[in-house]
């Protein structure tokens, strides 16, 4: 079955379960700071942007299969990123 979003929202709601059972498997890890939406943007600009024609199916395994501490080091990463464009301004 072949899904089509719309906008960035409607996958994100469409996906938030996935990403609400990762964050929880993250706290459950002790890294209690990253949040659904970090989750959901971190995968979105490091792994799906660069894909064409991704399935649904396989959204929720990235999410679900991603280790717990290269998703955190990705995300900090990406905190860097912005941090050093807002100061380069």
């Amino acid at each position: 079955m072949n899904y089509t979003f719309n906008s960035i929202n409607e996958l994100y709601e469409r996906i938030l379960p996935a990403l609400e059972v990762k964050e929880s498997i993250m706290h459950d890890f002790s890294i209690i700071n990253i949040t659904s939406k970090d989750i959901f943007n971190t995968l979105r600009i490091s792994y799906w942007n660069k894909r064409k024609d991704i399935m649904l199916n396989e959204i929720v395994h990235d999410i679900l299969n991603i280790d717990n501490y290269k998703l955190y080091e990705l995300w900090k990463g990406l905190l860097n990123e912005e941090n050093r464009s807002k100061c380069s301004k």
